[in-house]
């Protein structure tokens, strides 16, 4: 089966790739995008077109807006999803998905950072500042990859991607994270709706 993950970066590219192969092993993922938000945007009618022949999936982050059915509004309009297109808004990054996996994130940083990690990560208002501040408590190999620190706060260290794809491929957990993540919940289940067919 051929598969076409539409993603907005690397992160979200191993995140899709997981939960695919987690439901379909042997599918083939043909990845598209690794432009942000804004261009997986534009080419929803192309992703919708794919789709009458292919499965599509698109895993893009809720950011600003206030609402996964208010977005959907903006972005489709009056374009009807094909049977075999996906779309599924992580809420509100797709660091919420991953900060709900806290025995993986316990194991993949330490200990430390029990006490920071979030009780209902869809909730929390900036999931990637929320990461960074956890892993600023994080052992030292991984907080100099994930975090460097400013004047004006956390950011993003030269190694946050490809560290945390690390995780996600080889500790992240789908079903614990989605036991504290709903978003996360209804990704798995439209994922498994439409690869079971």
């Amino acid at each position: 089966m051929l598969v076409y993950l539409a993603i907005e970066d690397e992160l979200s590219q191993q995140v899709g790739r997981k939960l695919i192969s987690n439901i379909a092993p042997t599918a083939s993922i043909h990845p598209i995008g690794f432009r942000g938000n804004s261009y997986l945007r534009t080419k929803i009618r192309e992703f919708s077109a794919i789709a009458r022949t292919s499965v599509v999936i698109i895993f893009t982050d809720l950011d600003a807006h206030t609402c996964p059915v208010e977005m959907r509004t903006e972005w489709l309009g009056t374009v009807e999803l094909p049977e075999k297109l996906v779309f599924r808004i992580a809420e509100k990054e797709i660091e919420s998905w991953l900060l709900a996996d806290h025995d993986g994130l316990k194991e993949f940083m330490g200990e430390r950072i029990n006490k920071h990690l979030p009780r209902e990560p869809d909730i929390v208002a900036n999931p990637k500042e929320h990461m960074l501040k956890v892993a600023n408590l994080a052992n030292r190999d991984v907080r100099s990859d994930l975090v460097t620190t400013t004047k004006n706060g956390y950011q993003r260290g030269l190694g946050y991607n490809e560290r945390l794809s690390s995780f996600v491929n080889s500790i992240w957990s789908i079903e614990n994270a989605a036991q504290r993540s709903q978003s996360l919940q209804r990704a798995q289940r439209h994922i498994h709706r439409i690869l079971s067919q």
